[in-house]
C-alpha cells in the first residue's frame, strides 16, 4: 500500500471552519433569496419531468423563451427574479 497520500499539499492543513451557512461561504450577498430560486428552480424542473414536457411545450405555456426555460430546469437561476411581477421598486 503506498502512503502518497501524504504529499498532498491539503492532507496538512487545517480544517477549514464555515459559518454553518453554505452560500454565504460561497459568497452569495443574499443566500436566502439564492435558497429560494435554487428550491423554486428545483420544483419546477420536477414539474417538467412529472408531466412529461418537453421544453418548447413549456415555453409555448409561459411566453419564456427556451434558453431561459434551460437554465431554470439546469438550476442556472442567476438573472432571475423571485418576485416576478408583483414587486415594486
Amino acid at each position: 500500500m503506498t502512503e502518497d497520500w501524504k504529499d498532498d499539499p491539503l492532507e496538512n492543513t487545517a480544517p477549514v471552519v464555515g459559518s454553518g451557512d453554505f452560500l454565504r461561504d460561497r459568497g452569495y450577498a443574499d443566500p436566502d433569496e439564492m435558497r429560494v430560486k435554487v428550491y423554486l428552480a428545483n420544483r419546477i424542473a420536477l414539474l417538467i419531468e412529472d408531466q412529461g414536457l418537453r421544453q418548447t411545450d413549456v415555453c409555448d405555456r409561459t411566453g419564456l423563451k427556451q434558453p431561459d426555460v434551460s437554465r431554470i430546469v439546469n438550476g442556472t437561476v442567476w438573472g432571475f427574479s423571485v418576485c416576478g411581477g408583483f414587486c415594486r421598486y
